[in-house]
């Protein structure tokens, strides 16, 4: 039994316990034959106290627990905040408001009319928390918006209180705010019980887009909002089973069809010979990207110079350095054109044009603020371009729903903040919201261990240190089916070994069959990986092409300040450069 699952099973056994002796104990004591009397003989005087005064009274009870623990729950996910309380987003004290008003002007003298007037009150304070959640997205934002509306129905309900005439009426709303079950029957139960199952039914349908607020606000959006219904996820789905069988080969590469496997191209591989190096003022001619050597003649993996290593990936992949933007040019899956965009009234995006096509994975490369977090976004549909066009498949972003968005392109974001502490088999599976349960856990086991965590699938986050969080946010955005993949610096922080498993992980997707599009700011390990390299600036594209023509020395001069030239070396080229004096 998983933990979930016996903690569940304790607080119930307590329940049945609470409700039990709540039934069983009250102001008038019974004998042993008097409870056997309330159990066999339905008109007798006992039974009438336990089934028809404490019974009900009980059940309320439990209902009244039963909805303010979920209300918590739902306030705690939407907050990401364990401290989070019913009450924090101030629509209690609006329903108290509205309950007062009405006791005040008479209205208690009519069933339910003082139930309805405090629905009432707690929908119209809903209603302007969503109007203001569309506004202001920050769960910061929200619960000061709370506490001020808590605050402002508060002070109303005690100006009500204090001016009212009648002792009976002050006395009948200090009565609804202090709460109480008694003198409730079996017809308050009635009433009661529907609308909590409505409640627990509506929270239910939020649960995927409340679990997806683990990874914060745009890892929700990401996914699209609680239309994520579909996703059949729930807290102990496969905990603490056997994690067999779930893509065993850890870091093995995938590869092409017909394509050799890594470590055994050998002419694959590059040498000294044919070298491309590139110096001051020379600019490699885009035709001539593939060196003329090749491996030894005994295919040993040995090569002049060095010893290659199977596990590893050359600094520059010879193969793809002949691969110009004709590659993105036949299908583009993420394609960009003339795109504006702009961030607290600065133009963070200016005209970018981008794609990356099948098979293919586009660099993202430029300094601080030169827009790779923005362009990106956009691809998302985080951020509304002002101008210009951004398509995922041939569909503009702004045509796509949340849902649509999130099922063609999986986004993998710089913030690595995450708000419960969640096994990291559930965190990667909620990459897959739209399967059912065991396909999502199924695709999290197999992304876990591509990226080395199969051994952290039953630890929780907040156990984690920063690299291993790292690979397990990774591996939410590889267990996604979605054949794009957007990832903002994914190795930033990162070890070197932790760097180039990302990479080569990402690499993988591309070599599948998929379009990955990566923010970096290494740019050695941006020409070593990727297809194409995509030089951003002030929100414009500078340069693009492949690695070593996009990343020449004037680039390097006029975008980084550096001094640099490639020098190529028996594993490929790698930048040597210095601060532009």
């Amino acid at each position: 039994m998983t933990r979930t699952a016996t903690l569940c099973l304790a607080m119930a056994l307590l329940l049945v316990a609470a409700l039990a002796a709540a039934v069983l104990v009250g102001e008038t004591a019974f004998t042993g034959g008097q409870y056997r009397q309330a159990l066999f003989d339905p008109a007798s005087g006992p039974a009438e106290v336990l089934w028809q005064v404490r019974a009900p009274r009980a059940v309320c009870a439990v209902i009244v627990g039963a909805a303010l623990g979920l209300a918590g729950a739902v306030m705690q996910g939407l907050l990401r905040n364990p401290l989070a309380d019913p009450g924090v987003l101030g629509v209690s004290a609006a329903a108290a408001l509205g309950a007062a008003l009405a006791i005040v002007l008479g209205a208690a003298a009519v069933p339910g009319l003082v139930e309805i007037s405090a629905l009432v009150g707690a929908g119209l304070a809903g209603g302007l928390l969503i109007a203001v959640s569309g506004v202001v997205r920050a769960p910061e934002a929200l619960i000061l918006f709370g506490v001020a509306l808590s605050s402002f129905a508060g002070a109303a309900t005690a100006l009500i209180f204090n001016l009212s005439p009648s002792p009976i009426a002050q006395a009948e709303v200090m009565s609804w705010l202090l709460g109480s079950v008694q003198n409730r029957s079996w017809i308050d139960v009635a009433w009661v019980t529907p609308a909590v199952i409505v409640a627990a039914a509506f929270a239910a349908l939020a649960t995927p887009g409340l679990r997806m607020l683990t990874l914060g606000e745009e890892g929700r959006r990401d996914v699209g909002p609680a239309d994520a219904a579909a996703a059949r996820l729930r807290p102990d789905c496969g905990l603490g089973r056997d994690r067999g069988g779930g893509g065993g080969g850890g870091r093995d590469r995938l590869r092409r069809p017909g394509r050799a496997a890594p470590g055994a191209r050998g002419g694959a591989r590059r040498s000294g010979a044919g070298a491309v190096a590139l110096g001051p003022g020379r600019r490699a001619d885009a035709g001539d990207r593939r060196p003329a050597g090749a491996a030894d003649a005994d295919g040993s993996g040995v090569e002049a110079g060095g010893v290659h290593r199977p596990d590893r990936r050359a600094p520059v992949r010879p193969d793809r350095l002949a691969r110009g933007a004709g590659v993105a040019a036949v299908i583009a899956p993420l394609t960009m054109r003339d795109a504006e965009a702009s961030l607290g009234g600065r133009k963070v995006l200016d005209g970018a044009d981008v794609q990356a096509g099948r098979g293919e994975l586009v660099a993202l490369v430029g300094p601080n603020g030169a827009g790779k977090s923005s362009l990106i976004r956009a691809f998302a549909g985080l951020l509304a371009l002002d101008g210009g066009i951004a398509r995922l498949s041939g569909d503009d972003v702004r045509a796509l729903s949340p849902r649509q968005r999130a099922e063609r392109v999986a986004y993998l974001p710089q913030e690595r903040r995450i708000a419960w502490n969640l096994p990291a088999i559930e965190i990667a599976a909620l990459g897959a919201p739209f399967l059912t349960g065991e396909q999502a856990l199924a695709r999290a086991r197999v992304a876990l261990d591509e990226v080395g965590a199969g051994h952290l699938a039953d630890r929780g986050a907040a156990e984690m240190s920063g690299g291993e969080r790292a690979r397990v946010l990774l591996a939410r955005a590889l267990a996604s089916p979605s054949p794009l993949l957007l990832a903002d610096e994914p190795i930033a922080g990162l070890d070197p070994d932790a760097q180039r498993l990302v990479l080569e992980r990402l690499r993988a997707k591309a070599d599948a069959g998929g379009s990955v599009l990566v923010s970096l700011h290494d740019l050695t390990l941006a020409a070593a990986f990727a297809d194409r390299v995509v030089v951003l600036d002030g929100g414009r594209v500078v340069a693009a092409g492949p690695p070593l023509e996009a990343l020449w020395p004037e680039v390097l001069k006029t975008t980084f300040g550096l001094d640099g030239r490639w020098v190529e070396t028996v594993d490929g080229p790698l930048l040597a450069a210095r601060r532009a004096q």
